[in-house]
């Protein structure tokens, strides 16, 4: 079995959000990459990142904290939301981040997904 710890960001914080609405969260931490440190050092090898304002707004907005954590943890990076442009899956790659999630995209931008 593989466990993946995900960290899903909203206004630069840890949060978990009540039945998806972004005014009802929780916050867990307000340091993503400390988070994502703290999984690594249980063990984790690979972390499931969410930007929830990207997902939101519709444009990535915590991609350079997901490269930070790639860089600091050295984990397999999984990472959605408000990737829904050629730049933003360019900008990704090139800071080692190992996978994109397509949500919005995949369905609105079929072709560009493909």
């Amino acid at each position: 079995m593989t466990i993946i710890p995900a960290i899903d960001i909203k206004d630069g914080a840890c949060v978990r959000l009540v039945h998806g609405d972004p005014n009802k969260k929780t916050v867990y931490s307000n340091d993503p990459a400390e988070m994502a440190k703290s999984w690594a050092n249980k063990g984790a090898k690979r972390i499931h990142i969410v930007d929830l304002d990207g997902a939101f707004e519709g444009k990535s907005k915590y991609l350079q904290t997901a490269g930070k954590i790639k860089k600091e943890t050295g984990c397999v990076i999984e990472f959605g939301g408000g990737v829904r442009d050629t730049q933003t899956v360019e900008t990704a790659f090139s800071m080692g981040i190992d996978m994109l999630v397509l949500g919005t995209a995949a369905i609105e931008k079929s072709e560009w997904a493909q």
